[in-house]
């Protein structure tokens, strides 16, 4: 909000143009003035030098990839792409670009490519797991995230759990429901200890009911913090997924 502010008081502020984008792409929704200061900045980009004009091009496209607005963020990465073939970050962005707006067929290559030339880049590796389910192909999905679990260190963070539940949901899709329930129990283990410090972390509150709908059978002091979400509802972004998914874990509970 406050570079916002800044930005409509003074346009010609550059060098707030990065930390503004920075931020835009981590916000949860993308408002109608957020939306105008985006393409005020990409209106205005003719007038920087090159070299500060690639950099916040980059931050353009990541913006708009965050907010689902992919044929926007492909199309200024295509020529970023072309001027550094070389880029693996600008590659990959570039991918899952075309795997957000359906050309998942032009996006796999290259991101069995780049992880091909990058074995251990772990970010890489999610991404072309997220691409095969795009492909529906959850079968190479769950190679690629059963392999992600075995190598992962940080096992009590949230980047984890996130794993776990997207494995967790291949497993489910290919009806192997052990794993599954495993890989539920488990982010749902990591995720109720990091509310049980903090109750009113709203991030946590998505994927803490994903997995405990997903493993359908939770201790007490989870089903009070499932309670505990229902009743303050109102401090998340009322999204039919989350509200499907009070719904599902209150039905547990009953």
């Amino acid at each position: 909000e406050e570079f916002t502010t800044l930005l409509q008081s003074d346009p010609r502020r550059h060098d707030l143009w990065i930390r503004y984008l920075e931020a835009v792409t981590a916000a949860n929704r993308l408002t109608t003035q957020q939306q105008r200061l985006v393409s005020m900045i990409q209106s205005q980009l003719g007038t920087l030098p090159r070299e500060q004009a690639l950099s916040i091009r980059e931050r353009l496209a990541d913006a708009y990839a965050a907010h689902g607005q992919y044929a926007q963020s492909l199309e200024i990465l295509e020529p970023l792409v072309v001027a550094s073939p070389a880029d693996t970050q600008l590659r990959a962005k570039l991918a899952m670009s075309l795997v957000g707006i359906g050309r998942v067929s032009e996006a796999l290559p290259m991101l069995v490519e780049l992880v091909d030339r990058n074995p251990k880049a772990t970010d890489l590796r999610m991404q072309l797991a997220q691409a095969y389910i795009a492909a529906k192909n959850d079968e190479r999905a769950n190679e690629e995230f059963s392999l992600l679990i075995k190598r992962e260190q940080d096992r009590e963070s949230l980047d984890f759990a996130r794993l776990l539940l997207n494995a967790a949901g291949v497993s489910q899709r290919l009806q192997r429901q052990d794993e599954s329930r495993k890989r539920f129990a488990a982010a749902l283990d990591i995720l109720a200890v990091m509310l049980r410090d903090n109750r009113d972390n709203v991030e946590l509150w998505q994927p803490f009911l994903d997995a405990a709908a997903g493993t359908r059978e939770f201790s007490a002091a989870v089903g009070r913090q499932a309670l505990y979400i229902a009743e303050h509802r109102q401090q998340h972004i009322p999204t039919k997924v989350f509200l499907t998914r009070i719904a599902d874990v209150m039905s547990i509970l009953d």
